[in-house]
């Protein structure tokens, strides 16, 4: 488990270039060591959550006992990785088999549901996709999830809360408050 100059592993450089199977032989036969992170606290569970690789997820956790509650230098966790992209698959299986906690909140005040679906840009969902978006923020709406967005804090992405990407979606019998989509979401 040699380091390179930023403290990444090989098994870390692989899947950060979406390598998948070289990094899945590291672990698997070379029991590449996946809970070393680089200097900005990033592991390789980070790239897969990122490429959207549910079987290199599943395998780092299952077989490489990959930390799935770890957070980087800025208190981001690999479910918020996964929930940023569009990884519902992804974020499914990190809360409902692994354990991953939805309330990993950042210094920033961001959850996993603050910044679900802002690198690929939430704003342009077609009705068509509104079905899964709602299925991902209900697996990670709790009653500390605040839809609504951080007070003084920059977006990530599209520079919108989640709410604001989400109303378009809402039946008109929801009211547009944030409070009224909350409701809405931990009731269905």
């Amino acid at each position: 488990d040699a380091v390179d100059e930023s403290g990444h592993t090989s098994v870390y450089i692989a899947t950060a270039a979406a390598h998948i199977p070289i990094a899945l032989w590291l672990v698997l036969e070379g029991k590449a060591d996946l809970n070393i992170p680089s200097d900005d606290g990033l592991t390789p569970l980070y790239w897969a959550c990122n490429h959207g690789h549910l079987e290199a997820v599943q395998t780092f956790v299952l077989q490489g006992n990959a930390a799935v509650n770890i957070v980087d230098i800025r208190g981001v966790s690999p479910l918020h990785w996964a929930s940023r992209n569009g990884h519902y698959d992804i974020s499914r299986w990190l809360v409902q088999e692994a354990g991953a906690d939805p309330n990993v909140i950042t210094p920033s005040g961001f959850r996993p549901c603050n910044v679900l679906y802002c690198r690929r840009g939430a704003s342009s969902l077609q009705p068509a996709q509104a079905s899964q978006y709602f299925e991902h923020l209900r697996l990670l709406m709790t009653e500390e999830c605040d839809v609504g967005r951080p007070k003084d804090v920059p977006m990530i992405g599209d520079n919108s809360s989640t709410f604001d990407r989400l109303c378009a979606f809402l039946p008109e019998s929801v009211p547009r408050a944030p409070i009224g989509m909350k409701n809405f979401l931990l009731a269905s």
